[in-house]
């Protein structure tokens, strides 16, 4: 046991009063693997993820062991506990009484609007870390085109993508330079969630750039490809998570073929997104809410027509 390292996954969700943590989306399960990946490295042990049963499915579950064939045997892994909870203290004492030393970690770069700092800061574990090999065994299954781009626009939330014109335009401008758009994800027909991961993984290990939104296939570009590699695109009156803003901080490509954020527009992702301060008065106060969000609509509109 001395020779692993234990992390626990967050049991409460960061921005939502008492409600739990179940990594929902593909990109939470892989963020999480991903950062035991960057931690196994950085101390040079392996790590062990501690997940509660919060939410836990045979689909999520099977998604989890999924991903986890990805990283070289060995380096991490993960057990899902039969605990019910959303107190992050009674969940570390749960695993104490298992005799599990394991640490909780927090966002210290983007802290959540209920983000207490417990345990270890990841941030700096998510800055650098080595890329992942492709997937053996996939070569001969794929017929790829000699120069292609990765492609994932579908998000489980509307807020984090872009219209069908808009996302089209943006593809048009890639193939304009002699890049064949290989869809990932829920519009894809041949590497959509029927079919393996490790199939997508390797398509994107190839790629010359990853093109899409905050979503799934973001995180798993994360594993594959340099961070300018990656062109992230992100509405500027969407929903903007604490993975967007650390993705263009590491050196991702921010709306390339997009309009980027004007200044009042930044504001307003400051002050919803990414200040706890404010994050929480906010939420605690729809009209200020109503008002800023009326305020990107207006910003928007005005943008348009000049």
């Amino acid at each position: 046991m001395n020779d692993i390292l234990h992390i626990a996954a967050r049991v409460s969700s960061s921005n939502e009063k008492k409600t739990a943590y179940t990594a929902s989306g593909l990109g939470d399960r892989i963020h999480l693997l991903t950062l035991a990946w960057a931690y196994s490295n950085a101390n040079s042990k392996p790590v062990l993820l501690h997940i509660s049963s919060n939410g836990m499915n045979a689909e999520k579950q099977n998604s989890f062991f999924e991903i986890l064939q990805l990283f070289p045997k060995g380096s991490i892994n993960f057990v899902v506990h039969d605990y019910i909870g959303i107190d992050e203290i009674c969940w570390l004492r749960y695993l104490e009484k298992k005799g599990i030393n394991a640490k909780l970690f927090y966002y210290g770069d983007h802290l959540g609007r209920y983000e207490k700092k417990l345990g270890f800061d990841a941030t700096p574990y998510l800055r650098e870390f080595p890329k992942l090999k492709e997937p053996h065994d996939i070569k001969s299954k794929l017929r790829l085109p000699k120069r292609y781009i990765t492609v994932q626009w579908d998000s489980t939330a509307q807020t984090r993508t872009l219209k069908p014109n808009l996302r089209n335009a943006i593809e048009d401008s890639y193939r304009q330079l002699g890049y064949v758009p290989i869809t990932l994800g829920g519009m894809s027909t041949s590497y959509s969630k029927k079919k393996p991961l490790s199939h997508a993984a390797y398509a994107m290990s190839k790629a010359q750039l990853h093109i899409g939104v905050d979503s799934g296939f973001m995180h798993l570009a994360f594993l594959y490809l340099d961070f300018s590699k990656i062109h992230i695109y992100a509405d500027a009156n969407g929903f903007w998570a604490h993975h967007l803003f650390r993705a263009y901080e590491n050196g991702c490509v921010q709306n390339l073929y997009h309009n980027n954020p004007n200044t009042i527009q930044r504001i307003r992702i400051k002050i919803m997104y990414d200040s706890q301060l404010m994050n929480k008065l906010l939420f605690s106060h729809p009209s200020i809410l109503t008002f800023l969000r009326q305020l990107g609509r207006f910003t928007k509109y005005f943008r348009a027509r000049l």
